[in-house]
């Protein structure tokens, strides 16, 4: 990366912002508040990154701050800090964006049990919200910093209607047994299983945001395998339409 942005000194943990016009890291660069701090750059009309600007004492302190990540949303910022309410070494703490001001603000520690007294770092969020990755250490850890996942039960997973009709190539022929079997990529189970309308082939899936493996079978004909994404957020769908056809 340009001079803008790396120096002479250390610079580490990038992140891009989601609209992909700015760029969060931490630098341990003189002129700071102290320790590590977290600066941005921000990209140019012109397509070049602008001089990097700390983001100041709201965020940093004269401890450590290090590994900032921009929400999905844009909305918010996660960082971690030695400084602030910490527990003890890194915990990791949220900011939310002001438009007005043009600054984030509001620093809280997303405290207990994500946070303890040991080292908690590198927080990342899924797109829908609910699921966070920590690199943290724990009495379980495998050695040293491990990467573990939380789950936040508050917040509602948004889910897709998945629809459609299962025909035969050859228009003449009817399909009456059809078994559609769902798998979830990320963890390797089986999400669902489904057998269409016998009468119509018509089929219905109600599926969260994820990853997944659809196998499409039936007597006498070739099966249909095929890898598709359900989104969250921005990218969200309430409801796809695909027809499948086999094949003798």
């Amino acid at each position: 990366l340009p001079k803008e942005i790396n120096s002479k000194y250390t610079e580490i943990a990038a992140a891009i912002s989601p609209d992909g016009n700015a760029i969060y890291f931490a630098s341990h660069r003189p002129g700071g508040y102290g320790g590590v701090d977290i600066y941005v750059s921000r990209k140019l009309p012109n397509g070049k990154w602008a001089k990097a600007q700390n983001l100041g004492p709201t965020i940093n302190t004269a401890f450590d701050e290090d590994f900032p990540n921009i929400s999905p949303d844009g909305k918010t910022l996660y960082f971690s800090s030695k400084g602030h309410t910490s527990m003890g070494g890194y915990d990791i703490f949220k900011a939310s964006w002001d438009p007005v001001k043009r600054i984030w603000v509001g620093v809280k520690n997303i405290g207990y049990p994500i946070n303890t007294p040991e080292d908690n770092m590198n927080f990342r969020i899924s797109e829908n919200g609910r699921t966070g990755y920590i690199s943290a250490v724990r009495a379980d850890t495998k050695g040293d910093l491990d990467i573990y996942s939380v789950t936040f039960n508050e917040v509602e997973p948004k889910y897709t209607v998945l629809k459609g009709y299962i025909y035969a190539t050859d228009s003449t022929q009817k399909i009456t047994e059809v078994y559609i079997s769902v798998v979830d990529n990320e963890t390797g189970e089986v999400f669902g299983e489904y057998l269409p309308n016998p009468n119509t082939g018509r089929y219905v899936m109600i599926l969260p945001p994820g990853n997944y493996n659809l196998l499409i079978e039936a007597d006498g004909y070739s099966p249909i395998e095929e890898d598709f994404e359900v989104y969250g957020k921005s990218s969200f769908r309430t409801e796809i339409n695909k027809n499948y056809y086999l094949k003798p």
